[in-house]
């Protein structure tokens, strides 16, 4: 993403993840072309086979592998451009987060939606069944949550909100939670820091 707005991809794109029309590899950074994007983005993730980004007028567009339902179009076709997603009327993106075949995504009114795997319960939803459109999460989607930070790893996801408090979900079997144990979980727990 270059400071005009404009963005670049390059790499591998067997899923469509670069945007770019095809699924040719590329060696060399290559414009997207703005028609499919809008007239500029404003942040950009990439996930496992997937990228996602937030264009001029914070909408939410998404490319490559939907096998899971990462891209949250409901449906599990993959994209090789920008494809809009449809969310609510009046609904702006303010962050996004990719990870292993899932996204997620906080709004402007402070609700944090996700989509695509949730195997090990990385959504956060209370189960482990993937979706593939963009769902609620209603246990961080609470007036006085104003996440920080999202960030998505292999399968577990960490979310810092309002000041110096952290919650986790997902696969834990080698502590990636920081929550003093090994047990996954499938709801955003809080984790405890010692700030000493």
């Amino acid at each position: 993403l270059d400071t005009d707005g404009r963005l670049w991809t390059t790499g591998y794109n067997n899923h469509g993840q670069l945007g770019l029309g095809n699924n040719k590899n590329k060696k060399t950074f290559t414009r997207v072309d703005d028609s499919d994007i809008g007239r500029g983005v404003k942040d950009v993730d990439c996930g496992m086979g997937h990228t996602v980004i937030v264009d001029s007028q914070d909408n939410l567009r998404v490319t490559g592998n939907n096998e899971y339902g990462e891209l949250g179009l409901g449906n599990k076709k993959n994209k090789n451009t920008f494809t809009r997603v449809n969310l609510e009327s009046n609904i702006k993106v303010n962050k996004i987060a990719c990870g292993s075949k899932y996204t997620i995504i906080q709004t402007n009114n402070n609700n944090v939606y996700v989509t695509g795997k949730n195997r090990e319960g990385e959504l956060g939803l209370g189960d482990t069944a993937d979706r593939n459109k963009f769902t609620i999460n209603n246990n961080l989607s609470e007036n006085d949550i104003i996440v920080n930070k999202i960030s998505c790893g292999f399968q577990h996801t960490i979310i810092s909100y309002n000041i110096h408090k952290v919650v986790a979900t997902g696969k834990n079997d080698k502590g990636q939670l920081g929550l003093g144990n090994n047990k996954n979980k499938n709801t955003f727990t809080r984790v405890i820091i010692d700030a000493d």
